[in-house]
């Protein structure tokens, strides 16, 4: 993922499609390894009857923590832009007071908010094509370059927050899920025959709960050997 994000955090406004598509999917790579990972590791660190829960509870921080991270990540992105705005793209209307008259006018007071509306509205297709070609030469050149520069930007911020991850991870240790003790597998056995409806009690457990482990140890015998 990181790898990914710093190859995204240096595209320009000159770079193809296709080498675009070569970079996200440098990221997806990455993302699909950790995501499994994460929660099979959370899942191997509770006992059988809190994995529901720990798993859900690893969906649910997920999804705050992707919150989060969006909503700081647009921060970082439409401060940037603003910045950009402000010194290349905005004192052409200054310049051109007739600009700002027209149907512009408006847009660009929401602008100083909002740059990725303005980025939506005037990059897109449909408002190229009510645009004049001397206007358009005009206004993308600075348009294209403060998007971009942004988004460079909101991709390095989100590489350092995934090698901080990393360093964290690191800082754990090397801790391994621990193999199932007799013990486990006795109380697992006893969880299975309890949600099986089975009312087993005193002797009629103790006789019934271990051969159920006997027979899951020749089963995976058996099935190491196939």
């Amino acid at each position: 993922m990181a790898v990914g994000f710093f190859l995204m955090s240096k595209m320009t406004i000159h770079t193809t499609q296709l080498t675009a598509v070569y970079y996200i999917i440098a990221l997806g790579l990455g993302m699909g390894i950790i995501m499994p990972t994460v929660t099979i590791a959370v899942q191997s660190a509770f006992p059988a009857e809190q994995r529901g829960v720990a798993t859900s509870a690893t969906q649910f921080f997920r999804s705050i923590g992707g919150t989060l991270g969006m909503t700081v990540l647009g921060v970082v992105f439409n401060s940037h832009s603003i910045r950009i705005l402000e010194s290349e793209f905005f004192p052409i209307f200054q310049q051109n007071p007739s600009l700002q008259a027209g149907p512009l006018g408006p847009m660009l007071d929401k602008a100083r908010t909002d740059p990725h509306g303005l980025f939506n509205t005037l990059l897109s297709p449909e408002a190229l094509g009510m645009i004049p070609l001397n206007l358009q030469q005009m206004l993308l050149p600075p348009l294209n370059t403060a998007l971009a520069d942004s988004l460079q930007l909101v991709f390095a911020v989100a590489m350092y927050v995934i090698i901080a991850g990393v360093l964290v991870s690191l800082a754990l240790g090397d801790r391994k899920a621990e193999k199932q003790t007799e013990q486990s597998a006795l109380e697992e056995a006893g969880i299975t025959l309890f949600a099986e409806g089975m009312s087993v009690e005193g002797e009629i457990a103790a006789e019934l709960v271990p051969d159920l482990i006997e027979n899951r140890r020749l089963s995976g015998r058996s099935s190491e050997q196939s």
